[in-house]
């Protein structure tokens, strides 16, 4: 384990345990001629040890559950890991995204401090903020103007609010909180995201995040328009994204109203993997394309799978003009 380059991966796909009773039930006894382990003296111990002060990220793509005992002994050894197949392909996704491996394996840690239960909020004191946002493109010209939203003014609005202190989720580049609007005109669950390790006062990634949305948006819009024609009733849509400025400690957020009643699903991703096929998404995408004339694509592509409607976030957009490639 040699390798020099900054993000190291090793995958590991396994149907059946490995030498050694320790890693599995007594069902599969009769079938290892080596059940007190390697005859060599290896140990998962050393190997897995050794992996992770080489900062190698590993990863084990599950077959069936003769490997469940191994696994929870790995993880007894070097904690937590992603163990089903699906997750091998959101895995790569993550690594490739993110910079370095220390950065990977101090998201793995904070992960470990997620709680996934929405807060007691008369527990939590309310702040005041304000809600930032552009006004979105109106035509083609405008998506492909790479100095709209720079020529573009804010609209601001006050906002009082409480964040949950611990995040919800993390993804490759953002944790995800529940928050909720306490201003009496709304009144609103939200799901508010921070980036990592970003400095506070920084403003720029989360624009960038409205931009997306403004312009996948107006992209859905034209989509639904066109589909509605030839039939297809079941729209394609994206929350509306702000940028929400916390005054009292100088942070930026992105915030987005919560989902309801919805699971959360991940129906394509950027490398072109399409993890739940649907027909229209996919459509959508090509539309993207054809319609912008070759000039971007919108896709990875996630949210929620409503009877009348895809309700979508974070979506990405690749683009010719690298400057526009988010």
């Amino acid at each position: 384990m040699t390798w020099s380059n900054a993000t190291r991966v090793l995958i590991h796909i396994g149907d059946a345990p490995p030498h050694g009773r320790r890693f599995y039930t007594t069902k599969y006894v009769y079938r290892d001629n080596y059940p007190d382990g390697d005859p060599n003296g290896l140990t998962a111990e050393n190997v897995l040890k050794k992996m992770q002060l080489k900062n190698i990220l590993y990863y084990f793509g599950k077959i069936n559950d003769s490997t469940d005992v191994m696994v929870n002994v790995f993880r007894e050894i070097i904690g937590s890991f992603p163990a089903t197949y699906s997750s091998i392909f959101s895995s790569i996704t993550l690594t490739t995204t993110l910079r370095n491996s220390e950065s990977i394996y101090s998201l793995q840690r904070k992960k470990l401090q997620i709680n996934p239960n929405e807060p007691d909020w008369t527990a939590h004191p309310e702040k005041t903020g304000k809600l930032l946002c552009y006004i979105p493109p109106k035509t083609l010209a405008e998506v492909k103007d790479k100095d709209y939203f720079i020529k573009s003014s804010f609209t601001k609005q006050d906002i009082s609010f409480k964040l949950a202190p611990q995040p919800f989720s993390a993804g490759a580049e953002r944790y995800a909180y529940f928050a909720f609007d306490t201003s009496p005109e709304r009144a609103n669950k939200l799901v508010v995201k921070k980036y990592h390790n970003i400095k506070k006062g920084t403003i720029e990634m989360y624009l960038e995040s409205v931009e997306i949305s403004n312009v996948a948006d107006f992209l859905s819009t034209k989509f639904n328009i066109a589909a509605e024609r030839v039939g297809v009733n079941k729209k394609v849509t994206f929350i509306d994204v702000k940028v929400l400025y916390n005054g009292t400690d100088n942070t930026y957020y992105s915030v987005e109203e919560y989902i309801n009643n919805a699971e959360f699903k991940k129906f394509n991703v950027n490398s072109g993997l399409i993890t739940e096929f649907h027909s229209i998404l996919e459509a959508f995408a090509h539309f993207t394309y054809q319609y912008t004339e070759g000039y971007l694509v919108v896709y990875d592509l996630q949210g929620a799978d409503f009877h009348n409607e895809f309700l979508l976030t974070d979506p990405a957009i690749h683009c010719i003009d690298l400057e526009q490639q988010t």
